[in-house]
């Protein structure tokens, strides 16, 4: 994600960042690219985020989206 948005503000690296407009402009471009079919991305929320739900399934004692049979 972070790449996608440095990459988006380097088509727009001349505007006015205090213009309504530029800013509505840059947000349009956004969310045109994240859309775009084929183009991957990925958001990361915070570090650290994957191994304190890791933590959190292991004290539910395995992953919480398994179903195990117990007959």
């Amino acid at each position: 994600m972070k790449k996608l948005i440095k990459r988006v503000l380097s088509e727009f690296k001349d505007s006015n960042l205090s213009s309504e407009a530029a800013r509505e402009v840059i947000a349009e471009k956004l969310i045109e690219e994240i859309r775009r079919p084929g183009q991957g991305w990925f958001l990361d929320m915070s570090p650290g985020l994957h191994e304190y739900k890791q933590e959190k399934r292991r004290a539910l004692s395995g992953d919480s989206y398994v179903i195990k049979d117990k007959l």
